[in-house]
């Protein structure tokens, strides 16, 4: 009675654990998710015809066991490798590309999982002692060399899949990314050990079983956490995990004078004077401000400072930056449920999740922490059409803190024509810095220096020539 009570909690906590990984939404671990679901169903098939077994008194089937460690090992590694790749494709043509070149760590360790299931499927290296019967359990006893091999595939399981797992976390800048994989490698560690031991000494199977369904639920919790964000604007370089895609500073061509300060210089500023500041842009959206944004961009491109733009997949600003390189842009739209990754430097994000710009905004300042890193955010209009003006208030107060807590740039982007004066009052509030483009030019209305010890002003100018006159001083 003991048994069967033991191998059905066992068989309870695997079917929870299935239960969650299947209802778990996209996250950082994408298709790696599909195979630790079918390594969680190989279990679950163990513990099924383990308690069959108890209920009926019979042995149980030593073929279906070694099939479906054999699976559950196979499926592991796949799970594990696939977390290495960078996101370019999905589902079969994910697979099918990694398999095209897969890593020969990984062949090593498939090719030790099939030997070790081949093995015992054909040689059955078993055997039922005659003085087993119902009271005690029916367990078997395997060959010493089988023993042997399967300490072997322990052991490779241990130092190929589930170190790959754990090296991997080790390059995370996303802690919560970076504690997820850390449980699941050691979760792994935990079930390669305790099968060993149950194979080894048959009689701790039912309390062996119940160890490893619970280790499926703390990996089916860990799967929960990380975002897809943490996976889709993740990229290794060097051992070093940058937040903005693809952006490799090496490729930067150099860069004149004029155009290395287009944005600053506009203003009567030098770049350095820009840094680290919170800059207000209303705008006419008859004017082209996108040039403006354009310019901003391209000036911090020069002097190798990541930047990233957040805009609306039919924004003006969107059109104007698509074909430029070396930045990330990421743009809402009505047509994704879930990110996604569109090209190599923009991501796709769902209109009306904002939360996931405050969870990108966190990524990409944990990932540069020590950097001059720059943000346009040219979304507060389409956020105060979807959520209302006081959300959209507080996502945007949220971000330009978390912005000034590691002395980021920021540029938002505010419709002067689109609201009342309240809303403009209240956006103009979070700000000291002030432009101002309509179809008169670019003035730079306030603006405060990133030391924050003074005050500037400028009466009107173009933003396409240098100014005539220096900025004034109040």
């Amino acid at each position: 009675m003991a048994n069967i009570l033991a191998d059905a909690v066992a068989l309870l906590s695997g079917c929870v654990a299935l239960l969650f990984v299947t209802r778990v939404k996209r996250t950082y671990f994408l298709d790696s998710r599909f195979f630790i679901g079918a390594a969680n169903i190989a279990f679950n098939t163990i513990l099924l015809q383990d308690l069959v077994s108890d209920l009926v008194h019979g042995p149980p089937s030593q073929v279906i066991f070694v099939g479906a460690i054999m699976s559950t090992t196979v499926s592991i590694g796949f799970a594990s490798y696939l977390l290495g790749k960078d996101l370019e494709l999905s589902g079969v043509s994910e697979v099918k590309s990694f398999l095209a070149k897969p890593p020969k760590t990984f062949i090593a360790y498939i090719a030790v999982s099939l030997a070790w299931g081949l093995l015992g499927l054909l040689l059955q290296p078993w055997t039922l002692p005659q003085t087993a019967n119902s009271s005690s359990g029916l367990t078997y006893s395997y060959d010493l060399w089988y023993l042997l091999a399967s300490s072997i595939l322990l052991v490779a399981f241990l130092s190929l899949p589930v170190l790959n797992l754990y090296r991997q976390s080790l390059t995370l800048a996303d802690a919560t990314a970076r504690r997820s994989l850390k449980i699941i490698s050691l979760s792994w560690t935990g079930f390669g050990l305790t099968t060993l031991f149950q194979v080894a000494v048959p009689y701790t199977q039912a309390l062996a079983g119940i160890v490893e369904g619970m280790l499926f639920v703390l990996i089916a919790f860990a799967l929960r956490e990380p975002t897809v964000l943490s996976r889709i604007i993740s990229s290794h370089s060097g051992g070093r995990t940058v937040l903005v895609p693809h952006l490799n500073s090496k490729l930067i061509s150099p860069i004149t004078h004029s155009i290395k300060n287009s944005f600053s210089s506009g203003l009567g500023l030098d770049h350095q004077s820009t840094e680290k500041c919170r800059i207000l842009l209303e705008f006419d959206p008859a004017a082209p401000y996108e040039d403006v944004v354009g310019k901003f961009v391209e000036e911090y491109r020069s002097y190798d400072q990541p930047v990233a733009v957040f805009t609306s997949i039919s924004s003006p600003v969107r059109r104007r930056l698509f074909n430029e390189p070396d930045f990330s842009l990421f743009s809402f739209s009505s047509k994704t449920s879930t990110p996604s990754r569109r090209s190599a430097n923009e991501v796709l994000l769902p209109e009306r999740e904002s939360s996931l710009m405050l969870d990108a905004v966190d990524k990409l300042l944990q990932a540069n922490m020590g950097r001059t890193i720059a943000l346009v955010f040219d979304v507060f209009g389409e956020l105060a059409l979807l959520q209302g003006f006081e959300k959209a208030y507080s996502i945007l107060s949220s971000v330009l803190e978390m912005a000034d807590s590691e002395n980021a740039t920021t540029l938002v982007l505010l419709n002067h024509t689109a609201h009342d004066e309240r809303v403009l009052s209240g956006v103009r509030g979070l700000f000291v810095s002030r432009i101002l483009c309509d179809m008169n030019g670019t003035r730079l209305v306030r603006f405060q220096r990133s030391d924050r010890s003074r005050v500037f002003y400028s009466s009107e100018f173009d933003s396409t020539r240098q100014p005539q006159h220096g900025v004034g001083i109040n």
